[in-house]
């Protein structure tokens, strides 16, 4: 059974995950070889600058893809996603990415 890495946003750094950024998770699965993937969820990713780079990089490695959108303003940072076209996410890009 495949393991997917899921980078969080880096509001969840201080207690909830320790890799934020598609190019940790990248880095990991090239450390750990096979059996090793990405889940990208374009809530925890939209902002990434480097994010383009790091999906082309991610390529197959890619085993799940999650989206919603992210609110403004956000009254909860765990819970306040949103449905597709309801926040600032340019959620066609990510999916042309992906």
């Amino acid at each position: 059974m495949p393991l997917a890495i899921e980078p969080l946003h880096p509001m969840y750094a201080a207690d909830r995950a320790c890799v934020n950024t598609l190019a940790h998770a990248n880095d990991l699965c090239d450390r750990l070889g096979d059996g090793v993937g990405l889940a990208v969820d374009a809530y925890h990713v939209w902002w990434d600058p480097d994010l383009a780079v790091q999906i082309a990089r991610a390529g197959r490695r890619i085993l799940t893809y999650h989206v919603c959108d992210w609110l403004v303003p956000t009254k909860d940072l765990r819970l306040d996603r949103g449905l597709p076209g309801d926040g600032v996410i340019d959620l066609r890009s990510i999916h042309a990415l992906v």
